[in-house]
């Protein structure tokens, strides 16, 4: 306790042995650390080395001032980052650290499992009497052996509480790497580890705050909330100020909803913070222009409201913020909010942050199982997922050189929903990064070939187009041709030779190609890639090929249906992936006469 109060006291040591050059990037450590307001965080106490073998012995390289350094995030987070000296495979690093903070809410997780493996690791909590926390174990509890005892230490007191500490301890060996990080919402939801949550606070004057709430109460404050429930109504009432509410009274619902989206696209801009609640008032977002996720989503469910619309809050948390435990009612579990409206029998959902995608998309980062529903006297939990899949469409109008070393022509790549916004997040409106990606894939063309349309635009398709040669390779008087070039996958993600945690994929999604070839006059064709077709409930790869005259038309498209697949199908996923590549890059063999 300090003469400003509590404040939590928070001391790690760790020591890792670099084996590989992939495991220097564990030398560069960040620790977050909260700063708003009144609360502020801070490193105490650092200590920090290098270790190596020279001539023989072990020689230390202490950590300098230049070595550490404080980066600001957001206005509320801080990253406190650590670059370890001398550092190459055979290195050992070992840092100390005390963080001291008054944010009590933050009571920091511990990880027993990392990309590592950990010969050892042991977590102990000493807990004072007016603070009481409970904890979750996730991931291989089994591993984890965890003991509870009262401190036999000196008795101590505070005002007239005299007291022991209550002691937890928590300690795992030989824990393995966490490896299996590809297709997964977040981490957070499988490694091993710890996280203690304030369930209750009993102040030295008497009296005592039940953190651990239900999920009515949970929601009734948050409607009561100055920076939720409060702004949502503010919004509501100085809606006249943002939009025209007498020509969006005539609209549908539908019309209502995209109008409503399209201003706040347009007039204000997501700054890059997640949050659930709003970070000012609305004449500080209608000023500015820019907000938090939670000032652009809560203004939008107020504006909804004001054009008539059945319209609420739905807090959620993102992908890598991990899943919502439902049996523990805590509301720091959510980070996020989204627009809600009942609308003829149905739920729909709206964000306001992302210009590129359409009214009725959320973000990628928050299709993650559920969101609650925030309205009186109601506790509903929706479902996030996304049903309708994401497809890329790419034709191909080609024609083969008259010595049979090149193919070249128009190709047109055609992507909407998720996929698109892919696309749009890796190349944008830069046309010297579509260009410079392309070359990568070994076609020859200009930047006056490339065309791109509609970036802007958050309906409309995304269209990306170019005309490009590319090189045939060739064996005797065989050439090998490629209908659909370079564009198909040749590299199977599917890394992991095994699969404990089930595939996620975010979003069904599908790709199809097209392509005429034309053969010049000369040659015949030798040998056509075999037609196939594969349907079932997980998955469908089709293949066709038709010849008439010198023109050949070989169609292929492959979709990935669910969203979630369970482990068990890891393998039948990684032989799906194994069928794509070899069906798609199969070439068409012609030879000359």
């Amino acid at each position: 306790m300090t003469d400003e109060g509590f404040e939590l006291i928070y001391e790690r040591t760790r020591r890792i042995k670099i084996l590989k050059e992939s495991g220097v990037n564990y030398a560069n450590i960040e620790i977050p650390l909260y700063r708003h307001g009144s609360i502020e965080e801070k490193i105490t106490d650092l200590e920090a080395g290098s270790w190596n073998m020279k001539d023989g012995k072990l020689v230390q390289t202490a950590l300098s001032k230049s070595n550490y350094y404080e980066v600001r995030e957001n206005e509320y987070w801080m990253n406190y980052k650590i670059a370890m000296p001398d550092v190459k495979p055979g290195t050992i690093i070992e840092y100390h650290y005390t963080l001291r903070s008054d944010y009590l809410m933050n009571f920091r997780d511990w990880k027993f499992q990392c990309g590592i493996p950990t010969l050892f690791s042991s977590f102990e909590v000493k807990m004072i009497p007016f603070y009481e926390y409970m904890y979750l174990l996730m991931g291989n509890v089994k591993s984890i052996e965890k003991k509870e005892f009262v401190s036999s230490g000196l008795e101590r007191q505070i005002g007239q509480v005299k007291f022991k500490d209550m002691v937890y301890q928590f300690s795992a060996k030989d824990i393995p790497a966490f490896r299996e990080v590809d297709f997964i919402a977040s981490e957070e939801d499988y490694i091993s580890k710890i996280d203690f949550q304030l369930s209750k606070y009993t102040m030295i004057t008497g009296g005592s705050v039940e953190i651990l709430t239900t999920w009515p109460k949970l929601i009734k404050e948050l409607l009561t909330d100055d920076s939720f429930g409060k702004y949502v109504k503010r919004a509501e009432s100085q809606a006249e100020k943002i939009i025209n509410l007498d020509s969006i009274a005539l609209m549908e619902d539908a019309g209502k909803i995209n109008a409503v989206i399209e201003i706040i696209k347009e007039r204000y801009q997501w700054n890059g913070i997640t949050s659930r609640y709003a970070s000012g008032s609305v004449q500080d977002l209608i000023k500015k222009k820019t907000g938090t996720s939670g000032d652009l989503n809560l203004l939008g469910v107020g504006l909804m409201r004001a054009a008539g619309l059945d319209a609420f809050p739905v807090i959620m948390s993102t992908r890598s913020n991990g899943r919502i435990k439902y049996n523990y009612p805590y509301s720091h579990f959510f980070n996020y909010s989204v627009i809600g409206i009942r609308s003829n029998g149905k739920i729909y959902l709206a964000d306001g942050t992302d210009p590129l995608l359409a009214s009725y998309k959320l973000p990628a980062k928050c299709i993650n199982d559920k969101g609650l529903v925030i309205k009186e006297d109601e506790v509903t939990w929706l479902d996030l997922s996304q049903s309708e899949p994401s497809e890329v469409r790419t034709t191909f109008d080609m024609e083969v050189s008259p010595d049979g070393m090149e193919s070249k022509g128009l190709v047109v790549i055609t992507s909407n929903g998720y996929e698109a916004r892919k696309l749009k997040s890796r190349y944008g409106e830069d046309l010297k990064e579509i260009l410079s990606d392309l070359r990568a894939r070994k076609y020859t063309l200009n930047e006056s070939d490339l065309r791109c349309l509609n970036y802007k635009s958050y309906q409309a398709p995304y269209i990306v187009s170019f005309s490009a040669a590319t090189d045939n390779n060739y064996s005797g008087n065989k050439i090998f041709i490629s209908p659909f070039l370079n564009q198909p996958i040749t590299d199977n993600p599917m890394k992991n030779a095994v699969r404990t945690i089930p595939v996620d994929f975010n979003y069904p999604y599908g790709y199809s190609y097209e392509s005429k070839v034309k053969i010049p006059e000369g040659y015949t064709i030798s040998y056509l890639p075999a037609e196939m077709n594969l349907d079932n409930e997980d998955f469908s790869v089709s293949y066709t090929i038709a010849v008439e005259s010198n023109i050949i038309t070989a169609k292929a498209s492959y979709a990935f249906k669910k969203v979630i697949y369970p482990a068990t199908l890891y393998t039948t996923l990684k032989s799906y992936h194994d069928t794509i590549i070899k069906v798609l890059n199969d070439k068409i063999v012609i030879s000359k006469l």
